[in-house]
Formats: structure tokens, sequence, C-alpha cells
């Protein structure tokens, strides 16, 4: 979400889910295959340990979902599915698309947590706003919003720093061509998710990239298609404990030790980038 913020603060418009979708669903599964098969061949962890895992004992603990469950479920695809329509609309319906298009982000699950507030099933409330009030994590919510703000207000035309950054930083991508570039964005954030937090990654790389994209690139590289390979690149921090809460679990497992961790992180790292430039960027260049 907070890519999305973020190129909404320098664009001026929402970035369109289904293309983010679009583009970032099949990178996510040939990485997710290519992760596969360097563990399966190359790497070849020891797993001995999952053998004495009772998944039957683990998948019977869980019990069958209960009716606000399900419920939460159905809340859920209904968000999904109008995040979507938006973008599905402008190639199949284009005629509902300028209503459709009026939709923003954040509005589906607002109403979805509205409705989930009032709506009771067996006398409860699917959603009791008060408890979940309270499992908020306010120090990480306060940071976030305090990201957005930040991006905003560099964004923001009257500031001038998009301006600023744009002949600041000329000189360096002046002759760069337009591939080089989006590897250049895709590469640093990549760097920088895997030793701090993506959201500083994402403010950072958001800073640089937008303003060059707006300006110098502006007829050569869609500012939808570069936000879209920086935000999913965001996610892939596996390298430190920083990067992301699952490395910071594999780090604390005590299952790795920090050059092993470190080592493949690193590869899993560069893959991606590889598999972002080769097949994002095609995919990017179709739904942008």
């Amino acid at each position: 979400s907070q890519g999305f913020s973020l190129y909404e603060s320098y664009v001026g418009e929402a970035m369109d889910f289904f293309a983010f979708c679009a583009v970032a669903t099949p990178v996510s599964l040939l990485c997710v295959a290519a992760v596969f098969l360097l563990v399966r061949f190359i790497w070849r962890p020891d797993v001995s340990a999952f053998t004495r895992i009772d998944y039957d004992a683990m998948a019977a603990s869980c019990g069958p979902m209960s009716k606000k469950e399900k419920w939460s479920v159905a809340f859920y695809a209904l968000c999904v599915l109008f995040w979507l329509l938006p973008g599905i609309s402008k190639y199949y319906l284009p005629s509902i698309y300028p209503a459709l298009s009026k939709i923003s982000n954040c509005y589906p699950p607002l109403l979805a947590l509205f409705l989930m507030n009032f709506i009771r099933i067996d006398g409860e409330k699917i959603l009791d706003w008060g408890t979940a009030v309270k499992a908020v994590n306010w120090p990480t919510f306060l940071f976030l919003a305090s990201i957005m703000g930040l991006g905003s207000f560099m964004g923001n035309d009257a500031m001038g720093i998009s301006v600023w950054l744009s002949s600041t930083l000329a000189p360096l991508f002046g002759n760069v061509s337009p591939f080089l570039f989006i590897l250049v964005m895709v590469l640093i954030v990549n760097i920088l998710t895997n030793f701090c937090s993506n959201s500083v990654a994402l403010s950072v790389v958001f800073a640089v990239a937008l303003p060059l994209c707006m300006n110098i690139y502006t007829s050569t590289v869609s500012p939808m298609l570069v936000s879209i390979l920086i935000t999913a690149s965001s996610q892939n921090g596996w390298a430190t404990s920083p990067a992301s809460p699952t490395a910071a679990v594999a780090y604390a497992s005590g299952w790795g030790n920090v050059k092993s961790i470190l080592k493949w992180g690193l590869i899993i790292m560069l893959m991606q980038i590889v598999i972002c430039m080769v097949i994002g960027i095609p995919l990017a260049g179709i739904f942008t």
C-alpha cells in the first residue's frame, strides 16, 4: 500500500491495482519456482526436521472455519474484486471505466470494516472495532504514516523538490538508456530493502525514480511501469534481519547461520532482479 500511496503523491493519480497484479503475480510465481529449483538442486539445505512434523495434527488443531471467519473471507474477496474492477473495466468494459476509476483503493476496505462492525453473526459482530483497534501496532502505523506524509511532501510540485532532483540528477542520467535506468532503480531498491526496511527503500527510490520519469524519461518510461517494478521489488528482503519480518524470523529461528542466510538471500535477490527485468518490463509495458 505504501508504493501505491507514494505513486499517487508524485503522479497525482492512483496506481492501477489490476495492472500491478497482472505484473507482480507472474513475476512472484516465477520467483517462487526459481527459488524452489535453487533450493532443490543447488542449495540443498538439511530439511530432515520437517519429517518429524505431524501435519495432520496441525491441520486438526485449526478446526473448521467459523461463520465469522467465512464472512471475513467474503468481505476480503469483495475488497480485492473492487480493487481489480477499475483496471479490468479499462480493457473489457471501457464504457464504465470512468465511473469505476473513481473508486479509491482505500474505499473498499473502509466500507468492509464499517459493515463488519455492524453485521452480527450468532449475536456477535464480525469485527469488534474496539478489540481490533487495541490489536493495532501503533508505532508501526505511525512510522508508515510518517513515511507516506514525507512522500506527499516530496511529491508536491509547490515544494520544488521533484524539479530540483531531476535537474541535479539530469547530468548522471542524461545519456542513460531507459532500460538501464529501470535496471538501476530496481537494483537500488533491492539492495536497500535487503539492508533496511522496505518502507525506507521505497521512499528513497521513489524520490529519485519518479521525478526522473516525469522529466528526463517522460516520453520513454511510464511512471506506473517503474513504480510497479520497484514496489514489487521492495518485498524482496531476505538477506539481513532488518530486511523483512520473514528474514527476522529466519535469523531468530536458529535454523541457519548469518553467513548462509546472507549468501542465499543475496542470490535470491539477484534472481528476482533478473526475472523482474526479463518478465516484468514486457508485462508492465502491456498494462501501463
